[in-house]
């Protein structure tokens, strides 16, 4: 009778565990899914609820993405410029210092057109670096310009932060402008090359540009990238951001001996 007592408690408790309606379960049964449940591991329920938690914030991020991408294919048509929401070969795949840092790297968002009479792409791009939970993900909004006939170095230039102005001897210098290497970071891969292009007029006019703003310019070959790290530009600012860019760009080529 003692045996029996148990299993029907048992049952009661299946029944009340798993919401269902009384006698649905077997009497058999309902002790087979408590020895079962008495028998899981402690940890399985903690890492039930991460893997939950993770599903949650995935779910959440496409969601936005998926807002971002539909609002961006809006802006792109406002502005003559065609869109794709994954790259399919429109990004510039460059050697520059952008594309080389971490891992995870994706290109999304891509519109493809014209901006001073400048072929133009503009596109979000985010990399990782870092693993678990010492990772951090970049994410920018990049314009890349193309002219031909160009032949650029791979290079970078951008201000220099407080690491690399304590190590000021990094980064090229220019005799006919020794203040510009103090105050913004060169990179190239050939700097007999980079010598005559960041020409002083060059070095004049980004001395010009709003330091508030960290521009970055790079460029290879025929391209050149400018963003700002870690800056998604909103749907509603893509139009001032491709002015602005495709003004810089044009100054930089003017400006530089890019031939």
């Amino acid at each position: 009778m003692c045996r029996e007592f148990i299993i029907v408690n048992d049952a009661q408790e299946i029944h009340l565990l798993l919401g269902l309606p009384r006698r649905s379960i077997p009497v058999p049964m309902a002790s087979a899914i408590l020895l079962l449940l008495s028998e899981i591991p402690e940890w399985v329920p903690y890492v039930a609820a991460v893997v939950a938690i993770v599903a949650v914030i995935w779910g959440i991020s496409a969601y936005y993405e998926r807002k971002r991408s539909e609002a961006l294919s809006g802006v792109a048509s406002q502005m003559g410029f065609a869109f794709s929401a994954k790259d399919e070969g429109q990004a510039p795949h460059l050697q520059t210092a952008l594309f080389q840092k971490g891992h995870g790297k994706e290109f999304r968002n891509i519109m493809t057109g014209s901006a001073n009479s400048l072929p133009a792409v503009l596109f979000d791009y985010k990399f990782t670096v870092g693993s678990g939970r010492y990772s951090h993900t970049y994410k920018q909004t990049v314009a890349a310009f193309s002219k031909s006939g160009l032949q650029l170095p791979v290079f970078e230039i951008r201000q220099r932060g407080l690491w690399l102005k304590i190590f000021t001897g990094k980064g090229m210098r220019f005799d006919s402008h020794p203040e510009f290497a103090r105050k913004m970071y060169v990179r190239c891969s050939d700097e007999v090359r980079g010598q005559n292009v960041f020409t002083p007029a060059l070095h004049s006019f980004i001395d010009q540009i709003d330091p508030g703003k960290k521009w970055r310019f790079e460029g290879e070959g025929s391209t050149l990238i400018v963003y700002r790290s870690e800056k998604k530009v909103k749907p509603p600012d893509f139009r001032s951001f491709l002015d602005e860019t495709s003004s810089l760009a044009t100054q930089f080529f003017t400006q530089g001996n890019c031939k």
